[in-house]
């Protein structure tokens, strides 16, 4: 699934979007799994969507809406350990994204 069909980008652009086929589970995928999977940035530079998948302790697909390059305190992190969840996680970042940038 291409993300940038599910996403209102308002005033950014999309710089990666590699994200995972939604219709297959993730054990079927797992070589597709990684940091950084799809990111966003405003044209102005001040924010940044970036959604991944991390292994260990932090298991989960972890979506974060970052200002002015603060990646220690993003102003939006949510972590979804499936696709399910992760939808309805990405529906809400896809919010604060437009309350954001459009």
């Amino acid at each position: 699934m291409r993300l940038e069909r599910q996403v209102n980008i308002g005033k950014g652009k999309i710089i990666k979007d590699d994200f995972i086929n939604i219709f297959k589970s993730i054990e079927m995928q797992n070589e597709n799994l990684y940091e950084d999977m799809f990111q966003m940035v405003s044209f102005d530079q001040k924010f940044i969507m970036d959604i991944g998948w991390y292994d260990g302790e932090m298991l989960g697909f972890h979506i974060c809406i970052i200002e002015n390059e603060n990646w220690e305190k993003p102003i939006l992190k949510l972590v979804s350990k499936d696709i399910a969840s992760f939808l309805i996680n990405f529906k809400k970042a896809n919010e604060k994204w437009e309350e954001l940038v459009l």
